[in-house]
């Protein structure tokens, strides 16, 4: 199990589902949220959950709630950096931290301990495309995170992860793509099938 931190970024309003709280959407007999979580906590002891608004709706978890410290919301980035900079007054021992959406369900049991083999900078990949909110983050670049977001007003990830040499893990897709997200109704439905208990054997 890995010695470092995750967090789920479950910030944000589902715009192509009636402004839903994406989160708590259900796939199956869990929400969204809930399958990240479970498969996420087997590869890492410390887990944190950015996400704004009231934290009540976590509470059951038990977990760390990270706001973004600015008083507007400025994307997954603001996410991280808040991440960050959590790790390093209560975890200073924790050398990073792997960031993954909460409408990505399926994600790898094995993403954390392949990521960290990488080392350094770098993101979950598959399909030949990068999925730059999977990333894992050194904390030694935090304050270089903070300048582009703050000083730059720049909140791009894509651009801070081309910007500081981050390089890549490829995963095969089988039945679905492990980086499968949900960003609409269809996407949604299309899951449900992935999750459904096949149907009993006719004898």
């Amino acid at each position: 199990m890995s010695s470092g931190a995750a967090m789920i970024l479950a910030g944000g309003m589902a715009r192509r589902m009636q402004g839903a709280d994406k989160a708590f959407l259900p796939l199956g007999d869990q929400t969204l949220f809930e399958h990240v979580l479970s498969r996420v906590a087997p590869q890492c002891r410390l887990i944190l959950i950015s996400a704004n608004g009231p934290p009540a709706r976590y509470a059951a978890f038990g977990l760390p709630i990270i706001a973004d410290q600015q008083a507007i919301s400025l994307g997954p980035l603001a996410g991280i950096l808040a991440g960050l900079d959590y790790l390093a007054q209560h975890a200073p021992t924790v050398t990073h931290l792997v960031s993954l959406p909460v409408d990505t369900p399926f994600i790898p049991t094995d993403l954390i301990a392949r990521l960290e083999e990488a080392g350094g900078l770098v993101s979950a990949a598959s399909g030949g495309q990068v999925h730059h909110a999977v990333t894992l983050w050194p904390q030694t670049m935090r304050e270089a995170l903070r300048h582009q977001l703050i000083d730059q007003g720049n909140r791009s990830v894509r651009d801070f992860l081309a910007g500081h040499g981050a390089t890549n893990v490829e995963w095969p897709i089988t039945d679905h793509d492990p980086f499968f997200n949900i960003n609409n109704v269809e996407e949604l439905v299309l899951a449900e099938a992935w999750v459904a208990p096949a149907p009993p054997a006719r004898h």
